[in-house]
This record gives C-alpha cells, sequence and structure tokens, in this order.
C-alpha cells in the first residue's frame, strides 16, 4: 500500500515539474568567419559579348495561337469587306457614267424631238403661196404685144403676207433647154407688190411683154420656145421667208401637146428642175429684209 502512494507521489511532483515555466537557454554563437578571398578566375568570361551573344527565347503563351486565327480571320473579313466597298463604289461610278450618257441621249432624243415637232407644225400649218395663172393662158397678138393673168394663191392653213412678184420671158432653140439656174435678172418696171391673204385667198396680176416680128413667127411655127418664169416673195405666219417658183412654156393652138391643157390654156408646166419649186429664202434674198 505505501509503494502505491510513493507512485502517486512521483507522479504528482514529474506533472509540476513539466507544468512550471521552462528557464529560458542562452546559447552563445560565435560569428562564422567567412573567407573574403575571392576563387582565381582561370578564363576570361565572354558570355553576352559579340563573340558569344545571349540568345533570349520567347515562348507563346498557350492561347497565341487561337489569338492569330482570331486575327487573321478578322483581318481577311476586313479585306474581304474592302474589296467589296471598292467593288461596289467602282460598280456604282460605272453605273453612273453610263446613266448620265443615256441621260445625255435621252435628253438630246428629246430635244431633237420637241424640234421636229415644231417643225412638223410649222410644216403642216404654214403658209403655201403659189403662182400660176388664169386658163386663157398667154394671149399674143400680130404686134407680138404679149399678155397674160398670173393668179397668186395662198393654199395653206394660216396667213401669208406677199412681198413681191417677179416675172420675164426667156425664148430658146426648140432643142435647146432653160439654164440650170434660173436667171432672174431683168430691168423691174413695176414696184414690188404687197398683199396679204388668208388660208384659200387669191388675188390676180396682169402682166404684159412684146416679142420682135421674127420672134413671133418663130415661136408661132414651133422653131422657138417661149418661156414665162417668175417667182413669189412671201412671209408666213411663223416669220419664216419663203420663195415658191413658177415657170410655163408656151405651146401654139393646135399643137398636140396643148390637147390636154384645154383648148385656151397654152401654157404647160415647166418639168425641168429648179424652177417649180418652194423653199426657204436666204439671207437678204428678196426686198423685204429691212
Amino acid at each position: 500500500m505505501l509503494r502505491i502512494v510513493v507512485i502517486f507521489l512521483a507522479i504528482g511532483v514529474t506533472g509540476l515539474a513539466y507544468s512550471a515555466d521552462p528557464v529560458p537557454f542562452k546559447r552563445t554563437q560565435e560569428p562564422r568567419v567567412q573567407s573574403q578571398k575571392s576563387p582565381q578566375v582561370t578564363s576570361q568570361d565572354k558570355r553576352g559579348t559579340n563573340q558569344s551573344p545571349l540568345v533570349i527565347e520567347i515562348l507563346p503563351a498557350k492561347d497565341a495561337d487561337e489569338k492569330t486565327r482570331h486575327e487573321r480571320e478578322s483581318e481577311n473579313k476586313k479585306a474581304f469587306n474592302d474589296m467589296l466597298m471598292a467593288s461596289a463604289t467602282i460598280a456604282l461610278a460605272f453605273i453612273t457614267f453610263f446613266l448620265a450618257i443615256f441621260t445625255g441621249k435621252l435628253w438630246g432624243a428629246t430635244k431633237k424631238l420637241v424640234a421636229s415637232g415644231e417643225n412638223t407644225a410649222r410644216t403642216e400649218l404654214r403658209a403655201y403661196v403659189k403662182m400660176s395663172h388664169l386658163e386663157s393662158g398667154l394671149d399674143i397678138d400680130s404686134s407680138g404685144m404679149c399678155r397674160m393673168t398670173v393668179q397668186v394663191k395662198n393654199y395653206g392653213r394660216t396667213p401669208a403676207e406677199v412681198t413681191d412678184i417677179l416675172l420675164r420671158t426667156h425664148i430658146l432653140a426648140k432643142d435647146e433647154s432653160l439654164p440650170e439656174i434660173p436667171d432672174y435678172s431683168v430691168m423691174r418696171v413695176k414696184k414690188p407688190l404687197h398683199a396679204f391673204l388668208v388660208t384659200k385667198e387669191d388675188f390676180n396680176n396682169p402682166e404684159a411683154f412684146s416679142m420682135d416680128a421674127k420672134n413671133v413667127l418663130d415661136v408661132g411655127n414651133g422653131t422657138k420656145k417661149l418661156y414665162v418664169f417668175g417667182y413669189v416673195d412671201y412671209i408666213d405666219a411663223f416669220k419664216q421667208r419663203h420663195r415658191a417658183g413658177y415657170a410655163r412654156v408656151y405651146r401654139p393652138h393646135g399643137e398636140t401637146a396643148s390637147q390636154f391643157f384645154g383648148p385656151r390654156n397654152n401654157l404647160e408646166f415647166v418639168i425641168q428642175e429648179g424652177y417649180n419649186y418652194d423653199r426657204p429664202r436666204k439671207k437678204g434674198e428678196g426686198n423685204d429684209w429691212d
């Protein structure tokens, strides 16, 4: 029993010893003296020099390939869009160019159409004045005096102002033709005639001239031909100046050709070009330009 008590006491003393604060232990350490001597270099280090440059290798990041692929796709897409934009701009330029040409041609065609319409309207509506003669034709007496009545009529649809009438004669051999260009030069005896004619209106103007006895005989037997020709000048409602030509050849009564023109009409139509016409007058042609 005593032994058990002694054991418990020993255990209690031991527990008190361990529960008490330990006494700090101070250990004196001496500093280690390092040697200041550097090792001897047996050879010179040439790294980082021109003879042995340093090489730095930059390793790409893990997602570098993915970023590069996206960048390439973006650049290709941008280049494609730029190409589409440039192509569209060029196409638009060509379309605009051809549209401008088409518009110009359309404008020109419209202008010509309007001008043509105006000309057509003027052609259809303007006055047409013609000079002819009465059915009695030309009367020649034994003394060589020739008389005829000229008729001037407006066959157009608008009024006209007659400003001059000219009539002259020309005697040629039977087989001879008139000059290619009419010769209207003649000594004027009468003053220029003026008259205003509405549509379908006319007036008569008597004319007279003489021939010598020899020409009267030659014309009468058909060895020579007597031509009567001239013109009438007029201004239409559109202020355009015109000249209408007149030319007839005398056929004595009894000739076969005169049978087609009646018993008294002895003036036949001259079919030679340049004598029966209706044309615009040139600047200064006629006496009504003042």
